[in-house]
């Protein structure tokens, strides 16, 4: 009779115990679920234009005209903001004969880090950014059409450029020596991409060719050792024969006066 009344005990202290045990993961597996199921959060929006978030973060350096109705400013962190509406004025180089002379940030060169122009300028000056040596990015918004001649020429830390919609004609010189430079996005739209445009650029391994190219000029991307692959739209009427010199692709000539 006693071991019955033991046996019967154990039973049911065992019952009671896998009872408990039972009700405990019923419990965690259905928290588990309601974590599974619950809504993922939203995707953050995507940003907006940096005209409309950008914020001084450092004081002003230097500023001034640069169009009849465009204006820059450079901040001691080393960002060269362009804003206003309209064209900029042409520059060059260095000071020519003609009256027209060096941006007036070239004194400063060798400090600006980034650019930013905004959606308002409807023309690059040329030679806007040439030995800017330590400039490592720059986001335009512009509407212009053309890129330039010599407009990045020398900017040794570039490594990435976004040309912007509407654009219809690199010009010759514009990413000159640019060493750094990887990638390049080029809107639908361009058509002529000019003399020695990318020529120099070692580091370039990517650039998308939009259908609506037409033309290829001398040495445009002359001295691309990094440049293995390309694809030629069939639009492309004209490559000068000499487009890909001493480059990572071996391009044919084609159109007129290609040989």
């Amino acid at each position: 009779m006693e071991i019955l009344i033991i046996i019967a005990v154990i039973a049911v202290v065992a019952y009671i115990f896998l009872k408990k045990d039972n009700s405990s993961f019923s419990a965690g597996s259905s928290q588990g679920t309601r974590q599974n199921t619950a809504p993922s959060p939203q995707a953050a929006p995507p940003a907006r234009d940096w005209e409309a978030t950008w914020q001084p973060s450092a004081p002003r350096k230097a500023s001034g005209k640069c169009g009849a109705n465009v204006g820059w400013t450079l901040y001691e962190d080393g960002q060269l903001i362009i804003t206003g509406n309209g064209p900029m004025y042409e520059y060059k180089p260095e000071t020519m004969d003609d009256g027209k002379k060096v941006t007036p940030w070239f004194p400063y060169r060798m400090s600006i880090k980034s650019a930013k122009v905004g959606k308002g300028i409807t023309h690059l000056g040329d030679w806007v950014f040439a030995y800017c040596k330590n400039l490592e990015d720059a986001s335009l918004s512009c509407t212009t059409e053309t890129m330039p001649w010599g407009g990045f020429f020398e900017c040794e830390k570039l490594q990435q450029i976004v040309v912007p919609n509407g654009v219809k004609r690199i010009r010759s010189d514009c990413f000159l020596d640019c060493p750094a430079l990887r990638m390049v996005r080029l809107p639908n739209g361009v058509n002529e991409i000019g003399e020695s445009a990318f020529s120099g650029c070692r580091s370039l391994v990517s650039i998308n060719l939009p259908e609506s190219l037409t033309d290829i000029d001398g040495y445009a991307f002359a001295h691309c050792p990094s440049l293995r692959q390309i694809r030629i739209p069939r639009g492309t009427s004209y490559i000068h024969k000499n487009a890909f010199y001493n480059s990572g692709v071996s391009i044919p000539p084609r159109g007129y006066g290609a040989m």
